[in-house]
């Protein structure tokens, strides 16, 4: 499921030098979204400055979405994120 959301922050200061623009941030856990193997989808979605992997995908699909997008990757495991993968 691919959704936009919009939050006013309160404090200015993460946005200062981006001349105005968002933050914007793609989420993504548990399983992979078939739309973002497309890039006609992920050209429709834009740039993304951060990806945030909130548990149970593989490594290999978080590196594919990292690279898919030309941007950073922080992520927590979840309670499925074990075994050889993950060493």
């Amino acid at each position: 499921m691919t959704d936009r959301l919009t939050v006013r922050w309160p404090d200015p200061l993460p946005f200062v030098g981006r001349a105005g623009r968002p933050l914007r941030l793609l989420a993504v856990s548990d399983e992979p979204d078939p739309s973002l193997d497309s890039a006609i989808t992920r050209q429709r979605i834009g740039p993304v400055d951060l990806i945030v992997g909130a548990g149970d995908l593989e490594p290999d699909y978080l590196s594919f979405v990292a690279d898919a997008f030309h941007a950073p990757l922080r992520y927590i495991r979840g309670n499925h994120d074990v075994g050889p993968a993950w060493s």
